[in-house]
C-alpha cells in the first residue's frame, strides 16, 4: 500500500533539501528537519552506500542494543552470555553474528567499519561472480568451472590463484552500485522510503483501511482496536 505518489515538485523537494540543516539536538526548540530532507542530503552529500544513524538506513525501532542491554540490567558496554539470556536460543543464536557464544555492542554494528559487514560483502560479491546463472545456489558444476579457470590446468590451486578468486583485478566491479540519481528517484517514486514520515516507536499506529486482493473486503485498523491484539508485518521482497 503505497500512502505518497511521487510529486512533479521533486525538484523543488530536492533543492530545500539541500539546504536544510541538520536537526541539532542541542537546540530542542528549534523545529526538526523534516526526515524526507535528512534523506535527501545524506544521498546528495554523502556516501548512498554507506549505513549509519541517518533515517535513510537506521530504522525507528528500540529493539536495538541500547534496550537489550537495559532489559538486562548492564551497561552499553557489558555482555550477554547465553545462560543469561531472557529469550529464546534460537534467537539469540541469530543475533549473536560471530558465533562466540556472548552479545555484545558490535553485534548490533551495522557500519562499513564492522567486521561482520565487511565480510558479507566480501561473500556476497564472490557468490555474486560464482553464481554464473544468477539462481541463488552454486552448484558443484560452477564450483568445478571456477577451480579450472584458476588453476589454468593445474592439479591444484596456488595461494596466488585463491587470491584471484578472493579478490579480483580492480576494473572490473563484480557488484553494480546504484547511481545517486537512481537512489533519489527511487525515493521521490516511493520505492526507496517515504516522503511521509512514520509514526516513533511508542506511538499510536495510523488509521488506515486495507482492501483483500479479490476487492470483496475491506479491513480497517479501527475495527479491531481495543478488541484484540493487531500486529503489523511490512516487508521488503526485492
Amino acid at each position: 500500500m503505497r500512502l505518497c505518489r511521487p510529486a512533479p515538485w521533486a525538484p523543488a523537494l530536492l533543492a530545500a533539501a539541500l539546504a536544510a540543516p541538520a536537526p541539532a539536538a542541542e537546540r530542542p526548540a528549534r523545529p526538526r528537519t523534516p526526515e524526507w530532507a535528512v534523506w535527501v542530503r545524506d544521498l546528495v552529500l554523502g556516501d548512498p552506500m554507506k549505513g549509519g544513524s541517518s533515517p535513510l538506513w537506521a530504522s525507528k525501532t528500540d529493539h536495538g542494543w541500547p534496550a537489550l542491554a537495559s532489559r538486562h540490567g548492564i551497561g552499553p558496554a557489558g555482555t550477554i552470555p547465553r545462560g543469561k539470556f531472557r529469550g529464546p536460543g534460537e534467537l539469540f543464536d541469530r543475533i549473536d553474528r560471530d558465533g562466540d557464544g556472548v552479545l555484545v555492542a558490535g553485534d548490533f554494528d551495522w557500519s562499513d567499519q564492522s567486521r561482520w559487514v565487511q565480510q558479507q560483502a566480501l561473500t556476497g560479491s564472490l557468490f555474486g561472480r560464482l553464481d554464473r546463472d544468477r539462481d541463488g545456489v552454486l552448484s558443484a558444476e560452477e564450483w568445478q568451472a571456477v577451480f579450472d579457470r584458476t588453476a589454468e590446468g593445474k592439479k591444484g590451486l596456488t595461494p596466488d590463484g585463491l587470491k584471484k578468486v578472493l579478490y579480483p583485478p580492480p576494473g572490473r566491479p563484480s557488484v553494480s552500485r546504484p547511481s545517486r540519481i537512481g537512489l533519489l528517484l527511487g525515493l521521490f517514486a516511493g520505492e526507496l522510503g517515504s516522503l511521509c514520515e512514520g509514526p516513533d516507536p511508542g506511538d499510536n499506529a495510523p488509521g488506515f483501511a486495507l482492501r483483500t486482493p479479490d476487492g470483496k473486503r475491506e479491513y480497517r485498523l479501527r475495527d479491531y482496536r481495543g478488541h484484540k491484539p493487531v500486529v503489523l508485518i511490512f516487508g521488503n521482497f526485492t
